[in-house]
C-alpha cells in the first residue's frame, strides 16, 4: 500500500479524530491543538473511507466504522424529522444545529455502505427514512431542494448566499444517494427526485461556476462544482448531455485552478479533479491527460502533515496558501486524498474499476 495512503488511514483510526462517542470531529486545529465539534458528514466520510480501504493490519475496517454509524443513528438522528443535523445540539438545549441537505446525502451513502458490508438492514432502514424525509420536507416545486432545514422551527429555510447553505448545483452529489436508495429499496420517489434534481442542476451549472471572490472563495466554489460533476457519473456513459458536461466541467475546473497561480489550493479539490479524470477516462468520455494527472497525484501528497504531534501526523491538511500548509487537518480532505491516491495507483496498475458507487 502506498505509504501516504497508509499514513492517512492510520491518522483516521489512531489520531483521536474519532472520539469516544464514535462520532468524528470535523477537523483538528494543529496550531491550537484542539478538535472542532463532531460532525455527521465527517463521521460518514470516515465510515466510507475505512470500508473502502479494507483491513489495516490488525484492525477490521467494520469495527470503527460501526462505532461511527451507531453515533449517527443513536445520537445524531433527529427522530421527530428523520433527518441528520450537521452537528449535535448544544448541551443546554438552547439551540439546535440545522440540517444540511448535502450532509444528509453523505450520511445516507455511508449507511448503505455498511448495510452492504454487514447485511444489517438497520442501516438501510435508517437511510431510507432519511431519504424519504428529505423528499417530503426539503424538496421544492421546481425540482431542487432547500439546502437547510431548521429543526427549531421545523421548516426549511433559505441560505445566506454562500454555496454550502444555498441551493446550488453541488446538490447533485446527493443524487448518488438517491440512486443508491432506488437500487436498495425499489421506491420510485428516489428515482423521480434524482431525475428532477439532475435537470435542475444541468440548467444552472455554468452560471454557478463563475462568481466573484478571492482565491479562497473560488476554491470553495470549485469544491462545490466538483460535487456537481461527481453527481453526473452515473449517467455520463449513458446520457449525451451528461457526457458533454463532464469533460467541459473538468476543463473549467482545471483552468480556474491554473488561474489562481498556487495562491490558495484545497486538497479535496485536487483529489476530486484527479478522481473525475480517471472516471471520465474509463467511461470513454474524456481521454486522460497523463501529465496533469501525475501532477495532481503528486500535489495531493504535499498536503499530508508530517509532525511530532500524533493528533496531526499523517492526516491531510484542507488547504495550502502558497507554500504554507494551513494548520487544519481535515477528515474530509483525508478521505478524498486517500481515495484519490488509491485509485490513481489502481489506474497505473490497470486495476481501476469505474463503479461510481465507490466514490467518497
Amino acid at each position: 500500500m502506498n505509504s501516504c495512503i497508509y499514513s492517512g488511514l492510520r491518522w483516521l483510526t489512531d489520531s483521536g479524530i474519532q472520539d469516544e462517542s464514535g462520532g468524528v470531529s470535523s477537523g483538528y486545529e494543529a496550531d491550537e491543538r484542539r478538535y472542532r465539534p463532531v460532525s455527521t458528514a465527517s463521521s460518514a466520510y470516515f465510515i466510507r473511507t475505512l470500508l473502502g480501504a479494507g483491513r489495516i493490519k490488525d484492525k477490521p475496517p467494520h469495527t470503527q466504522a460501526q462505532q461511527a454509524a451507531r453515533f449517527l443513528m443513536e445520537k445524531a438522528f433527529d427522530l421527530p424529522t428523520d433527518l441528520f443535523p450537521f452537528e449535535l445540539p448544544n448541551g443546554d438545549g438552547s439551540s439546535r444545529p440545522p440540517v444540511r441537505f448535502l450532509d444528509c446525502g453523505i450520511v445516507i451513502r455511508a449507511l448503505l455502505d455498511l448495510w452492504r458490508a454487514t447485511g444489517d438492514e438497520t442501516y438501510r432502514d435508517c437511510a431510507e427514512r432519511c431519504g424519504l424525509a428529505m423528499h417530503s420536507r426539503m424538496s421544492t416545486v421546481d425540482g431542487g431542494f432547500f439546502p437547510i432545514y431548521n429543526l427549531t422551527y421545523d421548516q426549511p429555510e433559505f441560505g445566506s448566499g454562500s454555496w454550502p447553505v444555498e441551493a446550488g448545483v453541488h446538490q447533485l452529489k446527493v443524487g448518488l444517494a438517491f440512486q443508491e436508495l432506488t437500487e436498495a429499496t425499489g421506491l420510485g420517489e428516489f428515482e423521480a427526485n434524482l431525475d428532477l434534481l439532475r435537470k435542475w442542476c444541468l440548467r444552472r451549472h455554468e452560471a454557478f461556476l463563475y462568481g466573484d471572490g478571492d482565491a479562497e472563495d473560488i476554491m470553495s466554489r470549485l469544491h462545490a462544482y466538483c460535487c456537481f460533476l461527481e453527481g453526473l457519473l452515473p449517467t455520463a456513459a449513458l446520457d449525451a448531455e451528461s457526457a458533454r458536461v463532464l469533460p467541459y466541467g473538468i476543463l473549467q475546473v482545471e483552468n480556474l485552478i491554473d488561474g489562481l497561480g498556487g495562491k490558495f489550493l484545497r486538497c479535496d479539490v485536487i483529489a476530486q479533479l484527479l478522481r473525475l479524470r480517471l472516471f471520465a477516462d474509463n467511461m470513454g468520455v474524456m481521454e486522460l491527460d497523463q501529465h496533469r494527472a501525475e501532477e495532481e497525484a503528486a500535489s495531493i501528497t504535499e498536503f499530508q502533515i508530517q509532525t511530532l504531534d500524533p493528533k496531526a501526523e499523517g492526516g491531510f491538511a484542507l488547504a495550502r496558501r502558497g507554500d504554507m500548509i494551513v494548520p487544519f487537518v481535515s477528515p474530509a480532505a483525508t478521505a478524498f486524498a486517500v481515495q484519490g491516491l488509491a485509485i490513481w495507483d489502481q489506474s497505473e496498475e490497470g486495476k481501476f474499476a469505474d463503479d461510481w458507487r465507490q466514490l467518497i
